[in-house]
């Protein structure tokens, strides 16, 4: 999953957050518990998050979280 930066998140609509977060939630929670093979995992695309257990994760998510405690609510 390709990174955003905290200024891309904030141009997105709501419904778009939603979307970007429910695909970073989707993401495996490690390497290890991957069905991915070393080899495969090896040759995955630098600058993209792949896995929960890593800082880029969290740093996505903290900021997504905090986007949208400040947008408007609506009903799914």
């Amino acid at each position: 999953m390709k990174p955003l930066s905290s200024e891309e998140l904030a141009d997105l609509t709501t419904p778009r957050l939603l979307a970007y977060r429910k695909k970073l939630l989707a993401l495996e929670s490690s390497a290890e518990l991957s069905d991915l093979g070393d080899a495969e995992i090896a040759k995955l695309a630098p600058g993209y998050v792949y896995f929960k257990e890593t800082p880029e994760w969290a740093d996505l998510n903290a900021n997504l979280a905090a986007l949208l405690g400040d947008r408007e609510h609506i009903d799914l």
